[in-house]
């Protein structure tokens, strides 16, 4: 097990803490990245689809109880294998904006009543066995979150209602990032003062993405585009 270690310092702000907040999985099933935790020399805090990597040193205070088996997330940080690529914190967080706008142009997006389970979050499962005995079991409705997560998605330009929801999506070259993702990046290197995010490994489009911001070390899984995604481009500081 491991145990919980301080660090001492006259400074109370650990903002270092509150980056790992940040990158802390959420999934019930895989409790071993719901708190961050460390290998060797490192704290690290992921989602299993981004991941943040410092030394435990910069902590000042250990204020979660890290895993006691946790996974082995040094061995899947790639090597630097490219010429750095310089992304500036501001231009990133324009983007961003500039995204969110571009959805708000695109998509008209009205919560309703989920048409399966009527908001209640429950729906019937009907099951005949062979002896011709019918059962029926209530679970919880797989269409929506809490019976209030269905949302009615219209083409602001076709006036079309689209069946599948959309991504908001940041692209560089061919590799497209969710948004949400990329975000808890460009907000790591605002609270840490960074004015520089470095891309430092990529091997192909959907390959793991290596960036840099200051100490701190962060990978994140491409995604594939879909049809319906809001796209906005993100570009290096020399371009």
């Amino acid at each position: 097990m491991q145990e919980l270690e301080t660090v001492k310092s006259n400074d109370t702000t650990d903002v270092y803490s509150e980056v790992l907040k940040m990158f802390v999985g959420t999934d019930n099933l895989r409790p071993n990245i719901k708190q961050p935790f460390f290998n060797e020399d490192y704290v690290i805090a992921t989602d299993a689809m981004v991941l943040i990597c410092f030394k435990k040193e910069l902590l000042k205070n250990v204020d979660f109880t890290p895993a006691e088996n946790p996974p082995n997330a040094l061995s899947i940080i790639p090597e630097d294998n490219i010429e750095p690529i310089v992304f500036e914190t501001t231009a990133l967080r324009e983007a961003i904006k500039s995204l969110k706008e571009k959805t708000g142009k695109t998509y008209n997006i009205e919560e309703s009543e989920c048409p399966d389970c009527h908001g209640i979050n429950f729906v019937t499962y009907k099951f005949k066995d062979s002896f011709g005995n019918q059962h029926l079991y209530d679970l919880e409705c797989p269409v929506c979150e809490d019976g209030e997560g269905f949302f009615k998605i219209k083409n602001i330009e076709t006036g079309e209602t689209i069946e599948k929801s959309f991504r908001e999506l940041l692209r560089f070259n061919e590799t497209y990032f969710e948004v949400d993702k990329f975000e808890s990046i460009v907000k790591a290197a605002e609270l840490l003062s960074i004015n520089q995010i470095v891309l430092t490994s990529r091997k192909y489009e959907l390959s793991k993405h290596k960036f840099t911001l200051g100490e701190c070390t962060v990978c994140i899984a491409p995604v594939r585009p879909l049809k319906e995604d809001i796209i906005e481009n993100i570009n290096p500081e020399s371009e």
